[in-house]
């Protein structure tokens, strides 16, 4: 769930001051950079259900949006700031919470927070607007949610001309009322128009968010996941149009209690690459900054958990400290042979206070996923997308170093924190440690490794942050990981400024976390500890800014 601009500064302020320990309280801020009230609506009306003209003026809103994203891309030093990531995406302005509608539709990708931006290829994004939203009264905070395009018109809200796209999502008013879900309309594709018969749905639940919507093909109707935070429960509804919605099931509680759960999603996954062998995944995120997720199968009504293919523990998407509100992107264009997801690079234990001046958060990079098959049990597998290869500049290779003690990268310098390394070690003594310290000098130090005494990664910001984040910010985590089968560990790291993203052994296990280093922190350095290893090769690239074009 997210904040829009649809309650005044001195709400928001007191909403996210109160955020962040319990579902009771917890919210995510969205952008407040000039702020809107909407006036009157134009917004087209179902067909078989007329509703009076409303008294807001939702053009004059998006004029205004429009307007404001446009003072935004001519705003001095726009996407240069320090800490800003400089090849994920990141709003020009203001918050960015968790991704929302995420869609690919007439050959080009969308994605909302409640603004909304659009890219051809996952890498590069444009047409940005700081709000999506008009038509509405200003009564509530527009929380997570989802889009969907309405093919065939089930909804009535078609023009003749082309299909409509449909937001749901969860209307928050106040602590005490509970949250309901409600409509909005798109016929330019980014920007939507409240609907005056919401909400569409509510329930007994006092908190009740975060819809993920989708079309079931072999029931033929549209499905809806969302969240119960306090029950540790997922709720299933389908509907005919969209407006008028049927409860089917519940899931849960299992897996991990220890936090609320939110922002769910479902979707299919074939088993080790095989078309004709797919498992439903149920994933859902665990607050304030983790995602699990079950494997199973749906119905079309019920999903049903396969214990043996789940495993006993915890299925954790990401073993870093911020990586949340994961959703998929859904291909309206049916071309896509694979799912393609976004998370929020963030944490709620101190997401407030992070100290980036353009706004909070940015997105992940986005990450193909895969089912793959690990002694009997099924295991998510995520790689970056191989787009991304197109932003590196010139390679610089090592191979066969042998590793005895610390040894700085001297062969690679980059000028910023915004490069990528992919690395193999072979280990070669047991009750070894070695790893990599990034964005390194005297003052800060990120680092990542491998302990062969625990079989498991290790990620440490113990040292830098500590004075403006508090005690929640300096962890030290590890990640279970055994070595591939000839003895080996990749680490296949993205290293952006206030951020860094591993992918280890192929992608079987991710952590991702922020760091906020100054500019002039950016040592690297390979270490080994309590024996020796040999670095079978290092590749690494700088990698070039995704906001080139809107710098020159």
């Amino acid at each position: 769930m997210k904040i829009l601009y649809a309650v005044t500064t001195i709400l928001l302020f007191i909403v996210l001051i109160t955020s962040c320990s319990t579902p009771d309280n917890e919210d995510k801020p969205a952008n407040t950079e000039d702020e809107v009230t909407p006036s009157e609506t134009n917004m087209p009306e179902p067909t078989s259900e007329p509703e009076p003209t409303p008294e807001i003026d939702a053009q004059a809103t998006i004029e205004s949006n429009a307007a404001a994203a446009q003072r935004q891309m001519e705003d001095a030093g726009i996407y240069t700031e320090k800490y800003r990531p400089q090849f994920h995406f990141s709003p020009m302005r203001g918050w960015i919470g968790d991704p929302d509608g995420m869609l690919r539709y007439q050959d080009t990708y969308h994605v909302w927070w409640w603004g909304h931006a659009e890219s051809k290829d996952l890498v590069h994004w444009e047409n940005q607007i700081p709000s999506a939203m008009a038509g509405d009264d200003g009564s509530f905070i527009y929380f997570s949610g989802s889009v969907v395009v309405d093919e065939n018109n089930s909804s009535g809200f078609g023009d003749g001309t082309k299909p409509p796209m449909i937001a749901l999502y969860t209307m928050f008013f106040n602590d005490v009322k509970p949250e309901v879900q409600g409509l909005s309309v798109s016929h330019d594709y980014a920007n939507f128009v409240f609907y005056k018969g919401n909400p569409v749905l509510e329930a007994e639940p006092k908190f009740f968010r975060d819809p993920m919507v989708f079309w079931h093909d072999e029931t033929g109707r549209w499905i809806m996941a969302i969240a119960l935070p306090e029950k540790h429960q997922v709720s299933f509804y389908a509907s005919d149009n969209l407006k008028e919605w049927e409860h089917l099931s519940d899931f849960g509680p299992a897996g991990a209690l220890n936090g609320w759960w939110e922002v769910p999603d479902l979707y299919q996954l074939p088993v080790d690459g095989d078309p004709n062998n797919t498992r439903w995944v149920l994933q859902i995120g665990r607050g304030p900054n983790r995602v699990q997720y079950f494997i199973g199968d749906f119905d079309g009504t019920q999903f049903t958990l396969n214990p043996e293919e789940n495993g006993t523990t915890t299925n954790w998407l990401d073993y870093g400290p911020d990586y949340y509100a994961v959703r998929t992107f859904r291909d309206y264009d049916h071309v896509e042979d694979r799912i393609v997801t976004f998370g929020w690079m963030g944490n709620w234990q101190y997401a407030n206070n992070v100290p980036t001046s353009w706004g909070k958060g940015a997105l992940s990079l986005p990450r193909e996923l895969e089912l793959r098959t690990y002694e009997g049990e099924l295991q998510i597998v995520q790689r970056p997308i191989p787009a991304l290869e197109q932003l590196r500049g010139d390679e610089v290779t090592l191979e066969n170093v042998e590793l005895t003690d610390t040894r700085p990268l001297s062969e690679f310098t980059p000028a910023l924190n915004s490069y990528e390394l992919d690395l193999t070690i072979r280990i070669t003594d047991p009750d070894t440690r070695f790893g990599i310290r990034l964005a390194e000098s005297d003052e800060h130090a990120f680092t990542l490794g491998y302990d062969t005494s625990t079989s498991a990664l290790f990620l440490d910001r113990m040292k830098g942050e500590r004075a403006f984040l508090g005690d929640e910010f300096p962890k030290q985590l590890t990640a279970p990981l055994q070595p591939q089968a000839d003895g080996t560990i990749r680490l296949h790291i993205f290293v952006d400024q206030s951020s860094v993203e591993l992918f280890a052994n192929e992608g079987e296990v991710t952590m991702t976390a922020l760091m906020f280093p100054e500019p002039d922190s950016t040592g690297i350095t390979l270490f080994v500890e309590g024996g020796t290893a040999v670095l079978e090769r290092l590749t690494a690239w700088e990698l070039t800014s995704i906001w080139q074009g809107i710098l020159e």
